[in-house]
């Protein structure tokens, strides 16, 4: 019983709604993905500015392995105890504690959403404003969310209101494993294609070209 009430608590905590500063600056954690995830596998904690050389990530005060680091996205494996905290990344000098939460269960993870395929691209990766884009994959939901093409991947929450600019594409069908987009004329130049979910942004298996706002 005592398992049982624990599990729920902490299952409520990892639903807590996810709070974000009005204004980013040049440095930050933008969203993990998965927000929740099972203790001892692999998240990504995505944002701006972590440089090219590695520092340290923890969750709370508990420290994590790091398996690669990036500018604007570093790969974490979660340590063996449940966790419900905010995520810290120290590198430089500098220290950016995100404003949510990740969940570290000890119990199962539910199967995540995944893109599989991507169909509707040239050989070359080259689209053009109107076509239709299919995306295969699994756990995407009933309800119809959103599909960006942004030139920069970290540039995450929320895409819509916070960077009005970065292209959307327009729906056309939305099932759990099938959504169907159409490229928008705003479109420009080396795009990734970001599918956001409540709790996750899912990452096309490639990027795909615009026609360049240069060309006639």
């Amino acid at each position: 019983m005592r398992q049982m009430i624990l599990a729920a608590l902490l299952m409520a905590l990892c639903t807590v709604p996810a709070a974000f500063a009005e204004e980013y600056p040049e440095a930050y954690v933008s969203h993990f993905a998965p927000e929740r995830v099972a203790a001892g596998a692999l998240f990504s904690v995505v944002g701006a500015g972590f440089g090219d050389e590695a520092g340290t990530v923890r969750i709370g005060e508990v420290e994590c392995e790091v398996t690669a680091w990036s500018d604007n996205r570093i790969r974490v494996r979660a340590p063996m105890e449940a966790l419900v905290d905010p995520v810290t990344v120290v590198v430089g000098g500098a220290t950016m504690t995100s404003h949510n939460v990740i969940c570290v269960t000890r119990g199962d993870v539910p199967d995540l959403p995944s893109i599989a395929a991507m169909e509707g691209v040239g050989d070359d990766g080259s689209v053009a404003p109107g076509d239709v884009l299919t995306l295969s994959g699994k756990n995407f939901g009933a309800t119809e969310e959103e599909v960006t093409f942004a030139v920069d991947p970290s540039l995450r929450y929320p895409i819509a209101t916070k960077y009005a600019t970065v292209p959307t594409g327009v729906i056309e069908s939305w099932s759990d494993t099938e959504i169907k987009v159409t490229v928008p004329d705003s479109c420009v130049g080396e795009s990734y294609v970001l599918v956001t979910l409540p709790g996750f942004v899912l990452l096309a298996p490639s990027r795909v070209t615009c026609p360049s706002s240069t060309e006639d």
